[in-house]
C-alpha cells in the first residue's frame, strides 16, 4: 500500500537542556495497518482518504509538570488528540495521548507540531503529511461504434496498482455493475494507457467508472465525465455467424432500426427449412441469438432474415 512508505528525515528534537522533555511516537498506523519504527521528523505520503493513528508520550528527566500542546498547518477538521491538548502532565509520565488525522489530498502538504514544555524547557516534534497518488489520471473517455463501447484511459504514474475494474450502470439501474477487469502496471514513473471494451449492449444510455485497486485491496474511483448513449441503429444489418465452421453453436448478431415482425429461418443447401430461430415481433435495436445445430449433420447451410422489407442471407457451416 503506498501509504506505508514513510521518508525517514532528520530527528527534529530540539532541547534547550539535558534535562527537557521528551517526545516520542509509537504504534503508528496508517488505514489500521502498521508502520513500523515512526518518530519525530519522519514524513507520511499519503493518499486521500488515509487515516493516521498514532500515540504521543513524554519523557522528562526531573519531576516538573510538562504541558503538551500542538499546532497543525494548515488547520483542518478531522484531527483528534484523546485526551484533547492543550494537556498538563503530571509526573510520572504513564498518560499517552493518542492522535487520528483524515487525510485530505486538498490541503497538499501539511505538518503536526507538538510542543511539550516544562517551564524552563521547551521540545518541539514535528511530523510531515505529503501526499501521493497511487494512480494519477490523465484521461478516461469513451468511443461508440453500434453498440460497441470503447473506454480508454491513461495514467500518468502508478504505485502499487494491481488492476482496474470497469463498472456500469444504466437509466433502469442505479446500481454499478462490474463488467470487466484490466491488469494495473504495479509501478511506473510513465505514463501507461489502457482500454476496454464492452460489446453487444442494447440501445440506451450508460455511466462508466474506473475502480483503481491496489495489491493490499484498497480503492478509488474514475467516474467518465459524460454519458454514453448507444443509439438505434440506422439499417438493416445482418452478421456473419462466429465461429464459422462452428459445431454446435454458433452466434448470429442482427440489427433492426425500426419495430417490426422479424424471422430468422435456417434452410438445408435444397431450400429445406430445418430450424427458427426468431419469429416475433422485435423492437428496434441491436440483438445477438444463437442457433444450436446439433441434431443436424455436417455440411453448408443458409440463415435468412426476414423483417419488414429488409432480407439478407448468410451461409454457415456446421463439421462435426
Amino acid at each position: 500500500y503506498a501509504s506505508n512508505n514513510f521518508l525517514i528525515s532528520s530527528v527534529w528534537n530540539f532541547r534547550t537542556a539535558p534535562f527537557g522533555p521528551v517526545i516520542t511516537i509509537s504504534n503508528g498506523k496508517i488505514n489500521g495497518i502498521n508502520l513500523g519504527a515512526l518518530g519525530c521528523g519522519d514524513v507520511l505520503l499519503l493518499e486521500d482518504g488515509d487515516i493516521v493513528d498514532f500515540d504521543i508520550k513524554v519523557f522528562d528527566a526531573d519531576s516538573d509538570n510538562v504541558t503538551l500542546s500542538s499546532f497543525f498547518f494548515p488547520p483542518v477538521t478531522g484531527v483528534t488528540f484523546t485526551p484533547s491538548l492543550p494537556l498538563v502532565l503530571t509526573f510520572p509520565y504513564t498518560q499517552i495521548v493518542h492522535f487520528h488525522y483524515v487525510y485530505s489530498f486538498y490541503f497538499g502538504y501539511s505538518y503536526l507540531r507538538l510542543l511539550a514544555d516544562d517551564g524552563s524547557n521547551l521540545t518541539a516534534c514535528y511530523m510531515d503529511f505529503d501526499f501521493v497518488l497511487a494512480v494519477e489520471l490523465t484521461s478516461f473517455v469513451s468511443l461508440v461504434h453500434g453498440n460497441e463501447v470503447t473506454l480508454n484511459w491513461t495514467t500518468a504514474s502508478e504505485d502499487n496498482n494491481s488492476r482496474f475494474e470497469i463498472e456500469r450502470t444504466t437509466q433502469s439501474s442505479a446500481e454499478w455493475e462490474k463488467i470487466g477487469s484490466v491488469q494495473g502496471n504495479g509501478n511506473s514513473a510513465h505514463p501507461v494507457s489502457y482500454s476496454f471494451f464492452d460489446r453487444g449492449i442494447n440501445v440506451g444510455k450508460y455511466n462508466y467508472r474506473l475502480k483503481q485497486i491496489d495489491f493490499s485491496g484498497s480503492y478509488k474511483y474514475f467516474n467518465l465525465s459524460e454519458e454514453v448513449e448507444v443509439g438505434i441503429p440506422k439499417q438493416y444489418s445482418l452478421s456473419q455467424n462466429y465461429p464459422n465452421p462452428f459445431n454446435p453453436s454458433t452466434k448470429i448478431d442482427y440489427e433492426l432500426p425500426s419495430d417490426g415482425k422479424v424471422s430468422l429461418v435456417v434452410y438445408d443447401i435444397s431450400g429445406r427449412e430445418v430450424s427458427t430461430i426468431v419469429n416475433e415481433f422485435k423492437t428496434a435495436g441491436y440483438y445477438t441469438t444463437r442457433f444450436n445445430g446439433s441434431g443436424l449433420t455436417s455440411g453448408i447451410y443458409f440463415y435468412i432474415i426476414r423483417a419488414n422489407n429488409f432480407q439478407m442471407t448468410k451461409k454457415l457451416m456446421l463439421v462435426k
